[in-house]
């Protein structure tokens, strides 16, 4: 299967850490989209990993995960759960799907790109709470996220009426 970027679908949903529902919006999605972003994912104790030092087993965190998504979170810190996360359609496997941390290393801001022969596509998810409605400083290279997302912001306005 040839993949084409224009073809690209990409959805995007505020879940509210809802375990249920975002695991069937992974099977449900499946063969409508390509790219989730996901904000505030479900972050819990998803089963037990054997081990040598404890007897029931060391809890395995994350949220749902499916057999057809290829699943694209930072590593939380401080026991803090991810705001942000991706899950990427296997069908984009060829186009090297990559979390990029060295454009911006944020717990609210996940940028992940696309590569295809010598171009890249930068895709921006955007857990967008905290800097809407506590007017918090943009992070570093605040200026060029800051210009993304006021367009992204401005098109999905345009697009509610």
């Amino acid at each position: 299967m040839v993949v084409r970027t224009k073809d690209i679908r990409v959805y995007s949903h505020n879940v509210a850490k809802n375990y249920m529902y975002f695991d069937v919006l992974l099977k449900t999605l499946y063969n409508d989209f390509d790219v989730l972003f996901i904000q505030e994912p479900p972050w819990r104790t998803i089963r037990q990993a054997p081990s040598s030092s404890n007897k029931e087993g060391d809890d395995v965190i994350g949220a749902p995960m499916h057999p057809g998504w290829l699943y694209m979170v930072r590593p939380p810190q401080n026991n803090q759960a991810p705001r942000v996360m991706a899950f990427v359609s296997k069908r984009l496997e060829k186009l090297c799907p990559s979390m990029q941390t060295d454009l911006i290393n944020h717990h609210d801001i996940f940028v992940l790109s696309l590569f295809q022969g010598n171009e890249s596509y930068n895709l921006m998810n955007v857990y967008s709470f905290l800097f809407f409605k506590k007017k918090k400083s943009w992070p570093q290279r605040g200026q060029f996220i800051y210009r993304c997302v006021l367009a992204v912001r401005s098109l999905s306005t345009k697009q509610a009426k």
